[in-house]
């Protein structure tokens, strides 16, 4: 069906299992990237951005829940945790909820844009629909 085939393609294409980070570019089966916005990368670094990463835990916990998904995406569990825990310990929203002393950032990497406010939405919006709190 076509729901398990995008989200296989998801999980495979945008899913870093070595580094257990999504990216925010389509990579291919020979590792060329096939989309993403210019600028996204310095040098050949790539940037992992919050928003990245909030987005693929809200849709790995989507295919977690649906029974039909999950059989076809075993990973999607492991994925959205492995997004989550990049959001409260690398992004540092779990030192900020809990201290708030030093704001979270948005991105890693060369280049980071500034800070932004639905950045901050979709990671808070991720945490609490993943019952990491």
């Amino acid at each position: 069906d076509a729901s398990a085939e995008i989200s296989e393609t998801f999980l495979s294409g945008f899913f870093d299992k070595s580094r257990c980070r999504f990216r925010s570019v389509l990579r291919s089966d020979d590792a060329d990237l096939i989309g993403g916005i210019a600028g996204d990368a310095a040098a050949g670094e790539e940037v992992w951005k919050s928003s990245d990463h909030a987005i693929a835990a809200l849709a790995c916990i989507r295919i977690f829940r649906d029974a039909d998904l999950r059989q076809r995406n075993p990973g999607a569990r492991v994925a959205a945790a492995c997004a989550v825990e990049c959001l409260l310990d690398d992004f540092g929203y779990g030192p900020y909820a809990s201290e708030g002393v030093v704001p979270p950032t948005n991105a890693l990497g060369e280049g980071q844009p500034r800070r932004n406010s639905w950045h901050d939405a979709l990671a808070c919006l991720a945490i609490l629909v993943s019952d990491a709190c």
